[in-house]
């Protein structure tokens, strides 16, 4: 959906405000939202080890290459879940904090 506003919000509305008073200002409501549930895009596809293959590349996805990191569900020993989706974007974040 497009220039539909954060949330679903027009111009104007009080909800766009409520996480971070002030920005409504410079708020130009032309960013994308995207949907997968009504999305002809999304097949709902994850990721997942074939056998042999948790012993051989599991956990290496997700290694800093250069001054590129690398975080998604998909980069986490624990593949195909919102948790790993979550601890790699953390990981990626610490190592950048470090490197900082």
């Amino acid at each position: 959906m497009v220039g539909t506003g954060w949330a679903g919000c027009r111009p104007g509305c009080p909800v766009c405000r409520l996480p971070y008073p002030g920005t409504t200002a410079t708020y130009t409501y032309t960013e994308y939202e995207d949907r997968w549930s009504i999305s002809p895009w999304h097949l709902g596809a994850y990721h997942y080890y074939k056998i042999g293959q948790y012993t051989s590349i599991a956990g290496y996805e997700g290694i800093q290459e250069g001054r590129i990191h690398f975080a998604g569900e998909h980069t986490d020993v624990d593949n195909s879940t919102l948790n790993a989706a979550v601890a790699s974007g953390d990981r990626t974040a610490t190592e950048i904090r470090a490197q900082i």
